[in-house]
């Protein structure tokens, strides 16, 4: 179900990799938790694996899909769920749409139109600056 080989994920500016030659593998209906210290690279591994972010070197398959040549398919099959809330206080409700789209490829007329379905759905279409 997921296999994961040689991952490598260095941050620039940074001294030491997040992800050093991490490896590991489970199957379809194997429970997985990832623990360590802060800093040991628990989220970046999620956000390589979930195809926000992209790993120097290694190679990742999830649901039987190499992740560097289907990405955007993964995308819409697996997610995360952040232990805190994942919104930018700093940013406008827009703004952080604008932001989580970008992280999924959209942009353009696609963007906006799917940006002001989600404000008019939940009914912040006035408060969306």
């Amino acid at each position: 179900m997921v296999h994961v080989q040689h991952l490598f994920k260095q941050y620039k500016n940074t001294e030491k990799p997040s992800v050093d030659d991490l490896s590991f593998s489970f199957e379809k209906g194997t429970i997985v938790g990832l623990l360590g210290p802060n800093g040991a690279g628990k989220t970046t591994t999620i956000s390589i694996l979930c195809g926000l972010i992209r790993a120097y070197a290694g190679d990742v398959n999830v649901l039987g899909m190499n992740l560097k040549s289907n990405t955007e398919e993964l995308k819409y099959k697996i997610g995360v769920v952040p232990q805190q809330i994942a919104l930018y206080p700093e940013l406008s409700c827009k703004e952080n749409l604008i932001y989580y789209g970008k992280l999924y490829s959209l942009s353009g007329k696609v963007l906006t139109e799917k940006i002001h379905t989600l404000l008019q759905q939940f009914g912040l279409l006035e408060h969306a600056d």
